[in-house]
């Protein structure tokens, strides 16, 4: 496959007696032609390849290439092409694994290495994926290749000589490659000749004539007895006359008329039906064997068409068809070839592609070293904004660092007042809470319930009897009311004796009692069906305020000292009530209240350090 070349490349036609160069250029989009010269060896007197590859040699550094790689072709004749359809729609890996099976097959039996390439063409003339197969045995390019190695020659390509003058014809007349007719091309040597068969752009056929420039110089030199170089000269005077049919150049038109149509027969045989019954459209004649005048138009005449030469145009503007494959070669070394099969050898190829892709590579290294800068200088800012930042974070860490100081002053400063002020809260809110207690007991109180004491549990703990001193005699404890009109003061509404709640240990912000709860006594009739219906419903009403909750009957310990003082002044009026029947059987009842809210909290972080502190003593 072609490579990518540089902007300028050199075509090295090496004939058997002379060696034509054609240098091309890029320009833009347009490629043009800025060198052309010829090297003919006749005059050297050299007999073989190799005595006229090392007179190139010194031609070459004559014209100040030495060192320079060309793009060298190989005569037709070594080389094997052939059109092969394959599916629609292969290509890739599978399309080159469908060749290189078919490119076997081409070698046949041989045990010889072969080179072979292919170029995909467009669908056309009844073929879905055509490919144009070349093939050529190793030993040949080799022996090319080495010949110019040994002769200080760089070697950029090497291809076919027969598709070289196809992409010359292409490049200098481009209207061909729109014309789906057949056109012939026909590359006259000195010993032999290419005829291939183009449409539409398309290299359809490529095949060898055993008849070369030598023919006519052979006939002229035996016409007119004399040598064959003599004769070469006569011949660029001569014009061919059809109606001489004695005529030497005549009689050599004849030998090459037949070796065209057997070559044509060859090719209609095995091409398509859609294209193969078509007639020629144009022959076009390159080559510095065919240069006889009236050629191109004698086999246009026989053959039903127009016939012309095509070449680069000389200094007077005409087609030079000498230079022709020259000029393909050049174009095909610049890859700007129409047709593109290189046979140069795969280490030579390699070369060319590493050296095609080095610009990529420096390319590659030069965006990876510049986003390896970039993104250490975008790292630097990073972590210079980051500095700046934590900066500016110490800076304020520093400045909260002397503050806290002050901030634990004002906050001791602050409980400090606190403190003050819980004396103040506590007791002026102690009346409020008295009337408070006073409005929700009145909405509790049903219509036959008594309420007979109501007062804040300090006052009820301090009305207990202190505890008698040891020695003294203990007093006789006053009996309780009559069983028969308060049968027994009730210490549970749900059939069990209650008991106090644990109290939370804290360490209070100042020793000063908090009011927490009221103490309520009080006495509810009795039922028949239920004797505490009426005392549930009181606590009931008592819980449901926003004032009081868990409101429940006082415990019997917490009565004891109590219980009798509070009920004795009513026990006198209840009997000689129930003497005169005026009142049924009562049950009489203690309740604690304790406050939903209070006014002042404690400290919970405090008792939060106390109580780790305990822990961590335990």
């Amino acid at each position: 496959m072609a490579v990518m070349r540089g902007k300028q490349a050199i075509g090295l036609d090496l004939g058997q007696s002379s060696v034509k160069l054609v240098q091309v250029a890029r320009r833009g989009k347009a490629i043009e032609v800025i060198r052309r010269e010829t090297f003919d060896a006749r005059e050297e007197g050299i007999l073989d390849e190799r005595e006229l590859i090392a007179a190139a040699t010194a031609w070459l550094q004559d014209l100040g290439l030495s060192g320079r790689e060309f793009s060298v072709g190989i005569p037709q004749y070594f080389a094997t092409t052939q059109v092969s359809d394959f599916p629609p729609g292969v290509k890739g890996d599978e399309l080159n694994e469908m060749v290189t099976f078919e490119t076997v097959q081409l070698a046949g039996l041989s045990d010889d290495a072969f080179v072979s390439d292919y170029h995909v063409m467009e669908p056309e003339f009844g073929r879905n994926n055509p490919v144009l197969i070349g093939i050529c045995r190793q030993s040949v390019v080799d022996e090319r290749a080495d010949a110019m190695r040994e002769a200080g020659i760089g070697l950029a390509e090497l291809a076919m000589n027969g598709i070289a003058a196809a992409n010359a014809l292409f490049f200098l007349h481009p209207e061909t490659i729109a014309e789906k007719s057949p056109q012939m091309v026909l590359d006259i040597g000195v010993e032999s000749s290419t005829l291939m068969v183009v449409a539409a752009g398309q290299v359809l056929y490529v095949g060898s004539l055993m008849f070369g420039g030598s023919k006519f110089d052979e006939l002229i030199g035996a016409h007119l007895g004399c040598t064959r170089d003599e004769a070469e000269k006569v011949k660029e005077n001569m014009r061919l006359d059809p109606g001489d049919l004695q005529s030497p150049i005549m009689q050599a038109t004849h030998v090459l008329q037949s070796e065209i149509r057997n070559c044509i027969e060859h090719w209609r045989s095995s091409e398509r039906e859609e294209i193969a019954g078509k007639m020629f459209t144009r022959i076009w004649l390159c080559g510095g064997g065919g240069s006889v005048t009236g050629l191109a138009q004698y086999l246009g005449r026989i053959f039903g068409c127009s016939g012309n030469f095509f070449g680069p145009p000389d200094a007077e503007g005409k087609p030079d068809a000498r230079q022709a494959t020259a000029l393909g070669l050049a174009l095909q070394g610049l890859d700007a070839a129409h047709v593109s099969i290189s046979l140069c050898p795969p280490i030579i190829r390699w070369i060319h592609l590493r050296m095609a892709r080095f610009g990529y590579l420096v390319g590659a290294a030069a965006i990876a070293l510049f986003l390896v800068i970039s993104g250490l200088l975008h790292y630097n800012a990073e972590l210079d904004q980051r500095k700046r930042e934590l900066s500016t974070q110490i800076r304020n860490l520093e400045q909260c660092e002397k503050l806290i100081p002050k901030l634990e002053e004002s906050l001791q400063l602050v409980r400090y007042h606190e403190k003050m002020m819980i004396p103040v809260v506590e007791l002026a809110n102690r009346a409020g809470r008295f009337v408070q207690s006073i409005n929700v007991v009145a909405s509790a109180c049903g219509e036959n319930d008594w309420f007979i004491y109501l007062a804040d549990e300090f006052s009820f703990e301090e009305g207990k009897p202190r505890e008698e001193e040891p020695g003294k005699a203990k007093e006789k404890p006053t009996p309780a009311p009559s069983t028969s009109l308060f049968p027994k003061a009730i210490t549970s509404l749900d059939g069990t004796e209650s008991t106090p709640e644990p109290s939370n240990a804290y360490i209070p912000v100042t020793k000063m009692e908090r009011l927490r709860s009221m103490i309520l006594a009080g006495h509810s009739p009795k039922r028949r069906h239920d004797s505490l219906e009426a005392v549930r419903e009181i606590r009931r009403k008592l819980n449901e305020s926003d004032l009081f909750e868990n409101a429940d009957l006082l415990p019997k310990p917490e009565r004891v000292g109590r219980e009798q003082e509070i009920f004795k002044p009513w026990l006198v009026y209840m009997q000689a009530m129930a003497r005169k029947k005026l009142m049924g059987m009562y049950i009489s009842f203690m309740f604690r209240l304790p406050f939903a809210d209070v006014d002042v909290y404690e400290d919970k972080s405090a008792d939060s350090k106390h109580s780790k502190k305990k822990k961590k003593k335990k």
